[in-house]
């Protein structure tokens, strides 16, 4: 199988004229710093702008992207779909667009197949049916919900001590952080402690909360994660009862 090389996407960057003209502007010194991979990961968070400002820009690139994942190779399908195609879901979930209008923009069959095969991973708990990601649950009832102020890992290493605002109803032990990756792609870790902070008077609620790790998570993963789990501004819902389909279920207790 030969290698995937600059050459062989480039077709879809010039489709793109403002990132075509960025792209040539990049400085030469005559070596590569860099590989395909970040060629297409420097494309795909363009593309996850555009998405947002100015979705009707990306027309000319799908022509393109149906010709190189029709035909430009199994190795280049895969890397457009785990870049250029899920980037599309997700940017679109992420600004409120109804993905039924970016699929629609595809020019053939083979975009539409990446595209299945791509809403696996950013929309793994629904099914596409042509014109949505139909969930195989009902979501649970949301209880509260949590701004993250703060995050750090327990001494233990066990868990993880969120700082959070209370944005609205209630929180308490043994429920779970709902976080939405996706609209159909849901984390729930459960909470084993709920703490009120006292701050000033008329100040919104802030509350420590001890979220547990799961118990596939090793310890490197919680090393570089615990600091981080969430970005700060963050919003959590919270529930009393996970759905089983649920693919992030993080639960000490329910695995």
């Amino acid at each position: 199988m030969p290698q995937v090389t600059s050459a062989m996407w480039a077709p879809l960057r010039d489709a793109l004229p403002t990132f075509a003209a960025t792209w040539s502007a990049r400085p030469d010194d005559g070596e590569s710093t860099h590989d395909v991979w970040d060629e297409l990961h420097a494309f795909e968070e363009y593309v996850r702008e555009l998405v947002k400002s100015d979705p009707a820009s990306l027309e000319p690139m799908f022509g393109p992207l149906e010709m190189l994942l029709a035909d430009g190779g199994e190795e280049l399908n895969g890397m457009l779909t785990v870049t250029v195609v899920e980037a599309l879901a997700e940017a679109a979930d992420e600004a409120g667009i109804d993905l039924a209008v970016i699929a629609r923009k595809f020019a053939g069959p083979a975009t539409h197949a990446a595209w299945v095969e791509g809403l696996k991973w950013t929309h793994p708990e629904g099914d596409w049916d042509g014109e949505r990601v139909v969930l195989r649950f009902t979501p649970p009832h949301i209880l509260g919900s949590v701004r993250v102020l703060s995050t750090v890992a327990s001494a233990d290493g066990e868990s993880v001590d969120m700082t959070c605002e209370l944005l609205d109803g209630d929180v308490r032990a043994g429920w779970y952080s709902w976080h939405a990756r996706s609209s159909a792609y849901h984390e729930a870790r459960r909470i084993s402690s709920v703490e009120t902070i006292d701050g000033e008077p008329g100040m919104a609620t802030r509350l420590r909360l001890r979220v547990e790790f799961a118990p596939d998570e090793d310890a490197d993963f919680r090393r570089l994660l615990g600091d981080r789990l969430y970005d700060l501004g963050t919003v959590l819902g919270i529930v009393d009862t996970v759905p089983p389909e649920t693919v992030g279920w993080y639960s000490p207790e329910e695995g």
